[in-house]
């Protein structure tokens, strides 16, 4: 009977390969926030400046963004001092890249844990997004003190919706890099060498310290309308001015985002069984 015992295994799967899941990952919710408050927790445990890394890093960027790349990029100040208009695309950008990162990472950092216990994998990349959202809301409080300081119009209404909106449209975009960058980094370790490129690609190819209209009448602004992070960053500065939302754009970037997002989720869904083999 012991002998019976001894050799009987178990294989670790999900319950449903082809489903989305959201039941399950609502059953593992707790381990998800376990997940997150520990990121958060290790990330500035042994930082002298601890959480105001989550501010100075967009700060430092900003000023270093704003004496190099202010002229070449003329942006009326009427409408947006330049510093501001770096700062508000910076900290999205920050979110997108630290949870796109995080998440194509998350795999591998807990390649041991994945071959001993089941778990909806995607927790593991949905909690390395969610992460960025601590120091997002750090800059985020920031902004407005900036706001404040370059006196901006301040519309609290418009300024919630639309802040709302840009943070949903950033995540969207994040999740459908991520989701795919994760399972393909659990299988073929190259992209973990890919990926520093591929976000240097994005962040120049994405209206971060530039403006999209600049490009109106050209070629690449098409281009930029599909951008799957252009339409957060369009939607947040827009919130802090009087002027109109350009829905074609954010459109386009939801819809782009929305493809790979639900490319994303097939690639992982279909991969999710061998994660513990493979990592």
């Amino acid at each position: 009977m012991s002998n019976q015992a001894a050799n009987v295994q178990f294989e670790i799967k999900p319950k449903n390969s082809f489903s989305v899941g959201i039941a399950e990952l609502w059953q593992y919710r707790n381990l998800f926030f376990h997940f997150v408050q520990r990121d958060v927790k290790v990330r500035y445990r042994h930082a002298a400046l601890g959480f105001l890394w989550a501010i100075l890093q967009p700060v430092l960027l900003t000023v270093v963004f704003t004496l190099i790349f202010k002229r070449g990029f003329s942006i009326s100040d009427e409408v947006f001092p330049y510093p501001f208009f770096a700062f508000n695309g910076l900290i999205i950008w920050l979110l997108f890249a630290s949870g796109v990162n995080g998440s194509a990472n998350s795999l591998v950092r807990h390649s041991t844990m994945l071959n001993k216990i089941y778990f909806p994998r995607m927790v593991l990349p949905l909690a390395a997004i969610a992460t960025g959202l601590f120091d997002f809301m750090l800059s985020w409080v920031a902004m407005i003190a900036l706001a404040f300081y370059f006196e901006l119009p301040i519309e609290p209404l418009k300024i919630l919706l639309l802040s709302v909106l840009s943070l949903l449209l950033a995540i969207l975009a994040t999740l459908s890099i991520g989701l795919v960058l994760s399972a393909l980094n659990a299988k073929y370790r190259d992209f973990q060498y890919v990926l520093p490129f591929v976000l240097q690609l994005l962040f120049f190819s994405s209206p971060v310290f530039y403006d999209h209209r600049h490009f109106e009448g050209e070629s690449i602004y098409n281009l930029l309308k599909f951008n799957p992070l252009a339409g957060a960053l369009h939607v947040s500065r827009t919130a802090w001015t009087t002027g109109l939302i350009d829905w074609e754009m954010v459109s386009c970037s939801a819809f782009t985002a929305l493809i790979l997002a639900m490319l994303g989720v097939y690639i992982f869904r279909k991969m999710e069984a061998y994660f513990g083999d493979l990592a």
